[in-house]
């Protein structure tokens, strides 16, 4: 038996290493397909968006998900699929759990807006009301498979959920980097970075509060809603037209904002930083 248990993990090692690879080889391909193809544009990608940057950035959403179907099927085959989407049908859950994973985020962003906008113009909220954010609903369905479906119950068999938040935290934060570098990178120009690093440490602080969720509800379907609240929200809300410094206050704002909800979470939750699920 403990042979056996250690083959196990050994396996499933090799199939999360194998996931983190196709994840990244995906959009990192992608990416490299549409600049050598297109350049890069000069004003953010969702201005500007060709057939071929359509198609890059449909090989970049469903990586996630992919990923997490090879190393499912890699692990235990068609059972192995089927285990994975299960927790996305696990929906009896207590009410305040569905409160939390569908308002906490969007109701966070309004509120950071409203503030903002009180000093700077240009960060109203708005109401936009595109195919961005039903996008953004199938988007983040694909993240949810790869990061939570898959790799979350894999490395909390390793971990406790706090160090599972900052380690596929980090991880998904760099995930985003080629995406971002094509899709933002000359509009942002120098900024960039200070807007990578702002966005990533508001991607772990989100990540943390969904392992949460997870870790207390099993439910796939509830860190979808999250996610969706956390990107779809920014997407509905956050005007589209802001320049690039409004981004950044923007950002080093929601940053603050998320980072104080994880870190609630973190001090509330006694059972993050140990191995009580």
């Amino acid at each position: 038996m403990p042979n056996e248990q250690a083959g196990q993990r050994v396996r499933h090692g090799r199939s999360l290493a194998l996931f983190f690879t196709i994840a990244f080889l995906v959009p990192i391909s992608a990416a490299v397909f549409i600049t050598v193809l297109e350049g890069r544009p000069e004003m953010t990608a969702i201005k500007k968006l060709s057939l071929p940057a359509l198609m890059a950035i449909a090989a970049m959403v469903l990586a996630p998900a992919m990923a997490a179907v090879v190393g499912a099927c890699r692990d235990e085959g068609l059972a192995g699929l089927k285990a994975m989407l299960r927790p996305l049908l696990h929906w009896r859950i207590r009410l305040r759990w569905y409160a939390l994973s569908l308002f906490l985020f969007p109701a966070t962003i309004l509120i950071t807006l409203f503030v903002l906008s009180l000093f700077v113009q240009e960060l109203t909220p708005a109401f936009a009301l595109t195919l961005l954010p039903l996008a953004g609903l199938f988007s983040t369905l694909c993240e949810e498979v790869g990061w939570t479906g898959y790799a979350t119950p894999v490395v909390l068999k390793r971990t406790n959920p706090l160090k599972v938040g900052l380690i596929l935290g980090t991880i998904e934060a760099l995930w985003h980097l080629p995406a971002d570098l094509w899709g933002s990178g000359a509009f942002h120009g120098s900024d960039f970075l200070t807007h990578f690093i702002f966005t990533s440490i508001a991607i772990v602080a989100f990540r943390v509060v969904a392992v949460r969720i997870y870790s207390r509800t099993q439910s796939l379907l509830l860190c979808w809603f999250a996610h969706a609240g956390f990107k779809c929200g920014q997407l509905l809300f956050v005007p589209h037209n802001i320049s690039s410094q409004g981004t950044i206050i923007w950002q080093i704002a929601f940053m603050i904002a998320v980072g104080l909800i994880a870190l609630v979470v973190v001090v509330r939750d006694k059972g993050l930083s140990h191995g009580v699920r």
